[in-house]
């Protein structure tokens, strides 16, 4: 498969992807399990109410248990009265979930793939910088679409980029990513997906499916 490829001086070419990068169907399974996987990893599990054993205070009988015509009450904590302990609230609890690294990347491969297919995927030279200029690669961006710019833009790029990660940093509604860590769901929530030339080839290297 071929994927738009802009030179440093914006000349459309076009670069060839490997197939064995590519996922041609029934690995939608695979995407909605990492999926499950990544949102479960992200909650915090941290929410926590106290129960009558945790609440301080209340621990002399508010009055005596008979002859008084009131219920019968040991602690002013009970989950019964305001201010006292929570009945079956919840608790800390550590949500992780494990994934193979096989099914990651198989996730990866099918959301990278229907991009693809849509024509949403694109590899860019960006010219050398001494100091990161934002308004260079905005202008540089909106040359490549046309002065359109996508809603949302993955950006993926190398290690050493980093004057280009800083130049991008300011710009709204786009997403860098480096090509080593870069996931399913954040190919899967952008609505264009631009691969530095740089990276390009680590990320062919990634994902190939031995």
């Amino acid at each position: 498969m071929k994927i738009p490829f802009y030179t440093k001086k914006l000349e459309k070419q076009t670069k060839e992807i490997s197939d064995k990068i590519l996922v041609v169907e029934g690995k939608k399974e695979a995407l909605l399990q990492t999926l499950r996987v990544y949102f479960f990893n992200k909650r915090q599990g941290s929410v926590k109410t106290k129960t009558r054993g945790e609440v301080s205070g209340g621990g002399r009988k508010p009055w005596r248990q008979k002859g008084t015509g009131r219920a019968r009450h040991g602690s002013i904590r009970s989950p019964l009265w305001s201010g006292g302990g929570v009945s079956h609230g919840p608790r800390p609890k550590n949500w992780n979930l494990n994934i193979n690294k096989k099914m990651k990347r198989i996730a990866f491969n099918y959301v990278l793939t229907e991009k693809l297919k849509n024509n949403k995927v694109l590899v860019i030279d960006f010219p050398g910088m001494t100091e990161p200029k934002t308004k260079e690669v905005k202008k540089l961006l909106k040359d490549v679409y046309n002065k359109v710019l996508p809603k949302s833009m993955l950006i993926i790029t190398s290690k050493g980029e980093v004057i280009l990660n800083k130049s991008l940093a300011n710009l709204t509604n786009v997403f860098v990513r480096n090509v080593s860590t870069v996931n399913a769901f954040d190919i899967l929530k952008s609505d264009s997906v631009i691969i530095t030339s740089d990276s390009f080839v680590y990320l062919e290297e990634r994902l190939k499916v031995k």
